[in-house]
């Protein structure tokens, strides 16, 4: 796992130093509008359902993204704070947690994007953006 983090903390890197983009803003540009935005896009290849209302609803986490900007660092912050918490304090718990949530979860997500019968898709997008909200309104409040 660690040799996995590494990895991906160096891409980061170098997308950072490709793009200037400080790695926290990189971070949370992947995290919580390039990923959910997949989402979205999944649910739309099978279904090809895209309305007005349905477009409004992808564009959320790009919202979050925009009002999280001028605070980035210390929303960035709060989220590490938060997986270093429920890695038990410890940079290899860190560690763990960070694929677990940044790599396995989205996996898992993925999969069942792809897997939910269409009828649920429409409403499983939504729970996966609450659920999403609701993390980063944890690690504000606590962190």
């Amino acid at each position: 796992m660690t040799d996995l983090f590494n990895a991906i903390v160096e891409l980061f890197n170098t997308i950072c130093r490709t793009t200037g983009l400080p790695y926290h803003e990189l971070n949370i540009l992947i995290f919580c509008f390039l990923i959910p935005a997949t989402w979205w896009v999944i649910v739309w290849f099978r279904t090809r359902i895209l309305t007005g209302f349905e477009l409004s609803h992808m564009v959320l986490p790009l919202y979050h993204y925009v009002q999280t900007a001028q605070s980035s660092e210390g929303f960035y912050n709060a989220n590490v704070a938060a997986l270093f918490y429920l890695g038990g304090s410890t940079n290899d718990g860190y560690i763990k947690i960070s694929i677990v949530a940044g790599v396995i979860f989205p996996v898992l997500i993925y999969l069942g994007l792809f897997l939910i019968p269409k009828r649920w898709l429409v409403q499983s997008y939504f729970v996966l953006i609450f659920l999403n909200m609701a993390w980063f309104a944890w690690a504000l409040s606590r962190f």
